[in-house]
Parts: C-alpha cells; structure tokens; sequence
C-alpha cells in the first residue's frame, strides 16, 4: 500500500504542476489577447463592426469563464492532493509507537468529528 500511495502521490503531484502551468500560461494569453481587443466601434458604426466587436469580447469571456472553472478544479486536485499528504504521513506514524498512539486516537475521532459535518 505504501509504494502505490507514493506512485500515486507523484502522479497527482506533476498533473498539479503540469494543470497550474498550462492554466498560468492561459492566462498569460488571455491577458495579451484582452489589451489587444479592439475599442467600443463609434456610435453609427456599421452592424458588422458592431458584431465583431462582440465576437471578440464573447471569446475573450468565454474563454476567461473556462479558466475560472480550470481553476476549480485544480482547487479539488489540491485537497485531494492535501489529502493523500495527510495518509502518508499518518502511515509514517506507524513506525513510531508513540506517534503511531496518536494516529490511533485521531482516527478513532475521526468518526465523532464526522458527526458535526
């Protein structure tokens, strides 16, 4: 069990890296493309200026609302990250009698703690 966690906790480790690259460099995009957008079209402008415009707001947008939810899920990745941390080192309290009676007595409270949430 112990070296399966570790493979575990590596692979969820470099898809945390990798996820906040890739979302940092979107973002850096994002930026560039938003200062680049061209201003409001003048009052009287033609239709079709007026639709580009929003076109180009529209994806700007778009894509801004994709980042957001990429981040939440690099949120959930990083709990369930804290949580593998967590049973790692609970088993690494295994190895020591005193902390291995601490890890005992907390994960027999885990269950009436559980019971406020």
């Amino acid at each position: 069990v112990g070296v399966f966690l570790d493979c575990i906790t590596i692979l969820v480790s470099a898809a945390l890296f990798t996820s906040r690259t890739l979302a940092t460099n979107s973002a850096s995009d994002l930026r560039k493309r938003m200062v680049s957008l061209p201003s409001l079209p003048m009052r009287g402008a033609s239709e079709k200026a007026l639709q580009n415009h929003h076109q180009a707001w529209g994806k700007v947008l778009d894509d801004t609302l994709g980042l957001l939810v990429w981040e939440d899920f690099h949120r959930c990745g990083l709990f369930v990250y804290t949580i593998l941390l967590t049973v790692q080192i609970f088993q690494a309290f295994r190895g020591q009698p005193k902390l291995a009676q601490l890890a005992s007595a907390l994960m027999h409270a885990v269950v009436d703690a559980l019971h406020f949430f």
